[in-house]
């Protein structure tokens, strides 16, 4: 069964996204600033989970604000909880001292970028006035994996989001996360951006829908107009 994303969901959704991200950035600053996250996500955003007996099996957030500014406003609203964040997660692990430095240089400075090789489609987009939703987290409990959670949510996102005036929904992946690019490539999404940021990973950048130029079939299926 899937649903919006409450309050009461967030501490399960929060244990999901660790063991699903272990080394992201944000788990590395430690559950509070990930419970931020999802209240956030919740109240300013879109948030869906999937539960299986009563309990999340697995979840799906974002937001309809440009994701540079979902993060500062975030951090702007939280900073008290951040700064106590920073220095645990520093002593627990060093080396994320350096990424808290080029995650700030990202949000709060002009993005520098090594390339950025997109499709028609992405252009369109960035021009854009109608409203854009970023699908951001994906995760689905260990013991509920290889079930086909992600596509129910997914597919549940891509019937839903539509409906409430979204014109595109956007998704961004490492270059190297074999998984989750095939799962978006068997959907049947389109990659629009392939982007190297400075001191970044290739980031492709997916097209889940945009308004007049796919169908969302019942199965979640995308077929796009030729």
């Amino acid at each position: 069964m899937i649903g919006d994303m409450k309050t009461n969901d967030i501490h399960d959704v929060v244990e999901i996204h660790i063991d699903s991200f272990p080394d992201s950035f944000l788990t590395q600053l430690g559950k509070p600033a990930l419970k931020k996250l999802y209240e956030e996500f919740s109240q300013n955003g879109f948030g869906y989970v999937y539960r299986d007996d009563g309990k999340v099996a697995g979840f799906l957030a974002g937001t309809t604000t440009p994701v540079e500014k979902f993060y500062q406003d975030l951090i702007k609203k939280n900073i008290l909880n951040f700064t106590f964040a920073i220095p645990v997660a520093v002593i627990q692990r060093p080396s994320v001292l350096n990424l808290i430095w080029i995650r700030i240089n990202r949000l709060f400075r002009n993005p520098q970028y090594d390339s950025i090789n997109t499709e028609p489609e992405y252009d369109l987009i960035q021009s854009s006035k109608g409203q854009i939703a970023y699908a951001l987290t994906l995760g689905v409990a260990p013991q509920s994996r290889g079930k086909g959670i992600g596509k129910k949510l997914w597919n549940h996102l891509l019937h839903g989001l539509p409906n409430r005036g979204v014109e595109a929904i956007l998704a961004s992946v490492r270059s190297d996360n074999d998984i989750t690019n095939n799962f978006y490539t068997k959907m049947g999404f389109k990659q629009i951006a392939q982007i190297k940021r400075k001191n970044y990973d290739t980031e492709f950048k997916w097209l889940a829908y945009m308004k007049d130029h796919c169908v969302v079939t019942e199965t979640g299926k995308i077929e796009w107009n030729d």
